[in-house]
């Protein structure tokens, strides 16, 4: 892939060490490699920042909050740090296919989209697979479930450009009422 323009991935953290160090080793062993992760840790109570702190990767960038904010606030202050032309997320317990970045920025570059996801695998704490997506693929299909109320995107699998992060200004209050369902 001839594309080198940098994606912020944002990872946050709460009591998170069993799995985060998982989720980071699926991102460095990326077959895209222009990128910085930002985990902004939101006061664990465990050793995710001792966990975090170990891993030698000038990419990483660790934030610890001085006072717990929550998930979507937590993801908010991330992305004050983000300087990707590209963000994606990842929660602390997830972790991704090696061709995820790649394949995400070749479909935004060559349809000159400024969102996209992807279908998701569910495992349990052992990585038996518990369960698959089936998340509309059409367009007309996606507008259809968010015409109806629903997300048709798991949080982890999305890719934004930054400039519509910086048009929107991050999650908002909307969201922070919302009683998700859970993947």
């Amino acid at each position: 892939m001839k594309n080198n323009k940098l994606v912020s991935i944002i990872i946050t953290s709460y009591n998170s060490e069993e799995f985060i160090s998982k989720s980071i080793n699926s991102i460095l062993l990326q077959t895209y490699q222009n990128f910085e992760i930002i985990i902004v840790d939101d006061c664990s109570t465990d050793n995710t920042v001792e966990v975090v702190s170990e891993l030698n990767d000038i990419r990483i960038k660790l934030v610890v909050n001085e006072y717990n904010l929550g998930y979507l606030h937590n993801f908010n202050k991330a992305l004050k740090y983000a300087s990707g032309e590209f963000i994606t997320f990842l929660d602390s317990d997830d972790y991704i296919s090696e061709f995820k970045l790649e394949n995400q920025i070749r479909a935004l570059e060559d349809n000159n989209w400024h969102f996209c996801g992807t279908q998701f695998i569910k495992t349990n704490r052992h990585g038996r697979v518990i369960g698959k997506s089936n998340l509309p693929l059409s367009l007309i299909d996606i507008r259809k479930a968010i015409s109806s109320g629903e997300l048709p995107a798991c949080g982890s699998s999305i890719m934004v450009r930054k400039e519509v992060i910086d048009k929107i200004g991050g999650y908002r209050d909307f969201f922070f009422r919302m009683s998700w369902g859970g993947y």
